[in-house]
């Protein structure tokens, strides 16, 4: 059982659901991002007061809840050794991770059956972010449709009651530090991720995205490791009404002004950009 604990089991069937399908990216036809927790259930109780709801829940091979704010999806998992990883799933992986590999990327780990049948594939780029592949058909597997940053009209973006998420406000990006942007840029490339435009202030920094998700890269030493970042009109009207739901302090990022972020008991950082 210990070498399956990184296999995510969420295909539970959503029968209630209707979804449209979700245009495929390079790396498979559905996305989650998955996150290891201590104590799942006050991980599930803290992520509920951020505008989450629980899709499903299962107990093996791992206790593990499914989770949504109707634009992001997420995989909470009793796991203390499971870090937070971009996962996608894809029936054709094995040759998939060929192709990557011929393309310089080096797949880090392999996880396979006492059979030898692929179960995932693990990639970590130079900055260590992690990318899970999982050797599966996602049938049945939930995948939210409400609008992202991305896709929200600028009228929409400037009115509190417009936002996606009651609580956060629009998901934007999984953000993350980099040394140097170019390589960084470069990995996400050969995963089939573009990006329009790269900023320089107060640093550099751009949005890769390959249609179904998006990748922050922020060249700086400001903030570690990974963090969900949303963005919100209201910044000041919000930041006391989630430190009352969630009983956690908002503080500043060091990011520049206003930008906050708040710390779920699993340790993940959810930023807070306003608009």
């Amino acid at each position: 059982m210990k070498k399956h604990l990184n296999f995510l089991v969420v295909f539970i069937l959503m029968s209630s659901f209707t979804r449209k399908p979700v245009a495929p990216s390079y790396l498979g036809s559905a996305t989650l991002i998955s996150i290891g927790t201590t104590d799942l259930k006050a991980s599930v109780s803290f992520w509920k007061n951020l505008g989450f709801k629980i899709i499903s829940e299962s107990s093996d091979p791992l206790p593990e809840a499914l989770i949504t704010d109707g634009t992001l999806l997420v995989s909470l998992i009793q796991d203390k050794s499971h870090n937070l990883t971009v996962t996608y799933y894809n029936p054709n992986t094995e040759s998939l991770i060929a192709e990557i590999e011929s393309s310089g990327i080096k797949v880090n780990r392999q996880i396979r059956n006492a059979e030898g049948k692929l179960l995932q594939a693990i990639i970590s780029g130079n900055d260590s972010f992690q990318v899970t592949l999982i050797h599966q058909e996602p049938a049945g597997l939930f995948q939210p449709e409400g609008p992202g940053m991305r896709n929200m009209k600028p009228g929409q973006l400037r009115k509190s009651a417009s936002m996606p998420n009651a609580a956060c406000g629009v998901y934007g990006e999984l953000s993350y530090p980099v040394l140097k942007l170019e390589p960084a840029m470069n990995f996400w490339t050969k995963l089939g991720f573009k990006s329009n435009e790269i900023h320089t202030s107060p640093f550099r920094w751009t949005i890769m995205t390959d249609g179904m998700n998006n990748i922050g890269l922020y060249e700086n030493t400001v903030f570690k490791g990974p963090a969900i970042t949303y963005y919100v009109p209201d910044m000041a009207n919000r930041t006391g009404l989630l430190e009352k739901e969630t009983g956690k302090q908002v503080t500043e990022t060091g990011l520049g002004p206003g930008r906050m972020q708040l710390i779920t008991p699993e340790g993940t950082q959810v930023f807070l950009f306003p608009l």
